[in-house]
């Protein structure tokens, strides 16, 4: 299928050009970019990234929305991707753990997290280093926590946060948008608000296409309106015209028209992997459909190929836009919808985590509460566990400098209800793993 090039933003492209500039003499930024679904934002920092020298290390990460089931989704992969690229000699114990994900990210307490994970990131930074965590409004509240620490202890790193996210989910965004203010007078956290395109840079995309070679201005101005300037409409429709159609949908009916071409075999794999996440590996998709996997690549090789709806991220393929996917749950029956979820409940290739999340959306009640009564638990004894650490460091260090007798008990008390806690732990997971 033709590749549609990218075009216009170039007022957006300068501007983040800026920014790089800033953090490369003042230290650490984080740049959010805001924009309607479809309007262009992973591209956009995409053709950005592609714009730095090659010199300058990059990584990216995206949030996933089963509203955050996996904690700091979009950060690990992010930091798995620059590990993949390049190996520290450091110890770091919780770092390790974070990125093989096991044990579970949270049972990390987030101060000694976060100390290894600057330390990670300050690695990559002798020359600059960006990294784009998308669609975080899906992410949890953990990585907002990481990308206030981060503006703090980062501060003269050259680093480059670029994160983006939906507009009309911004109240998802509302922990991490509160902290602007704090952030304003340095310009440490920046926003950056992407509109529709201009009509001239529709009349360039539609004329870079294979197959609208000549295209008249009426219609580019028909494109444009029928498109409201949102690049995934418009490469929708130049598509649909480059098949000969006889009926040109507009908005979200035409992502309905390209999904209602597929075979019932397509989209059933489709449907079961959007349910599964905008980004799925292959095994756990062939298991839940008790299918092997040699009969599946075929058909997710057409689906990416043929019909540019998945694209290979890695060893895991993903949704080439999240609106195909919203586009196939939103017509799926709920009895229909339960059943997939009851199958993914039971895939042990899936993290813990994932399966309590699927256990939660398959209608069976009480799996699912004992599931996340036990997830809830866990969750309580990993912020216990870092209340009592942070109460030990700050009481040991404090009667080295002053005869404080009850800071001195306090820290005794702490120590022991770590300890205590920490073998607690190492039973708890025993049992559950």
């Amino acid at each position: 299928m033709h590749t549609i090039p990218f075009t216009g933003r170039k007022l957006e492209l300068a501007f983040l050009h800026k920014q790089w500039q800033h953090t490369q003499q003042s230290g650490t930024r984080l740049v959010l970019v805001s924009g309607l679904a479809g309007a262009g934002k992973t591209a956009l920092l995409h053709r950005f990234q592609n714009q730095l020298p090659s010199k300058i290390w990059q990584s990216e990460g995206r949030g996933w929305d089963n509203r955050a089931a996996v904690p700091y989704q979009a950060l690990r992969e992010a930091a798995l991707l620059l590990a993949e690229k390049r190996s520290t000699d450091r110890k770091a114990d919780y770092l390790d753990a974070f990125l093989s994900g096991n044990p579970h990210p949270d049972d990390a307490p987030p101060e000694l997290l976060f100390a290894e994970l600057a330390h990670f990131f300050r690695h990559f930074a002798d020359e600059g280093l960006c990294i784009v965590l998308d669609d975080l409004q899906w992410s949890d509240e953990g990585t907002f926590e990481w990308l206030d620490y981060a503006l703090h202890a980062l501060k003269d790193a050259p680093i480059l946060w670029l994160g983006a996210y939906r507009h009309e989910e911004r109240e998802a965004m509302r922990s991490l948008l509160v902290r602007r203010e704090r952030f304003a007078r340095d310009e440490r956290l920046v926003q950056l608000d992407l509109g529709p395109l201009q009509r001239d840079d529709i009349g360039e995309m539609a004329r870079a296409h294979a197959a609208a070679s000549g295209v008249d201005e009426a219609r580019v101005d028909e494109l444009w309106q029928r498109s409201e300037g949102l690049p995934l409409f418009v490469i929708e429709e130049l598509r649909t015209r480059s098949e000969d159609a006889t009926f040109y949908p507009r908005g979200d009916d035409l992502i309905k028209n390209r999904l209602d071409r597929l075979a019932a075999s397509e989209r059933e794999v489709l449907t079961q992997a959007a349910i599964i996440g905008e980004r799925f590996a292959l095994e756990p998709l062939a298991a839940a459909l008790k299918q092997d996997k040699d009969a599946i690549v075929p058909q997710l090789q057409r689906l990416q190929r043929e019909m540019a709806l998945l694209v290979i991220d890695g060893d895991f393929y993903r949704f080439a836009h999240n609106r195909y996917r919203e586009a196939l749950l939103s017509d799926l029956p709920e009895d229909a919808r339960r059943a997939y979820h009851q199958r993914l409940s039971q895939q042990m290739l899936l993290p813990t985590s994932e399966r309590t999340y699927h256990l939660a959306h398959s209608g069976d009640g009480q799996q699912a509460i004992d599931a996340l009564i036990e997830q809830g638990r866990r969750r309580a004894t990993h912020a216990r566990l870092a209340r009592c650490h942070a109460l030990l460091r700050r009481g040991a260090v404090a009667p080295a400098r002053c005869c404080n007798q009850r800071t001195a008990r306090r820290a005794l008390r702490a120590l022991r209800l770590f300890a205590n806690g920490r073998r607690q732990r190492g039973a708890r997971s025993r049992s559950v793993f």
